[in-house]
């Protein structure tokens, strides 16, 4: 847990230095629709090499299909994370 609101390049660092192999976004609430895609686009192409990108939370339910076309997993429940988890492995 690196706490809320980084920017998607102190993301990709933090996830690099601890050769993280998934990283979990939560999207609690909505501010601003296209900043959340633009930083989670950016947050994929950074980490594409060596991490898989999931996002959940509530904030999600509306944007599903633009997240999804930026190559990220949306997550819906623990189960489904899980699941993705041991698939990649």
């Amino acid at each position: 847990y690196f706490g809320p609101n980084l920017p998607a390049e102190e993301i990709a660092a933090a996830a690099q230095k601890t050769n993280s192999k998934a990283i979990a976004l939560s999207i609690g609430h909505r501010i601003d629709d296209a900043l959340v895609i633009r930083e989670v686009r950016k947050v994929k192409n950074y980490c594409a090499k060596y991490a898989r990108v999931f996002v959940g939370g509530y904030g999600t339910f509306v944007l599903k299909k633009r997240i999804q076309s930026t190559g990220v997993k949306v997550i819906v429940n623990v189960d489904d994370f899980r699941s993705e988890l041991e698939a990649s492995q």
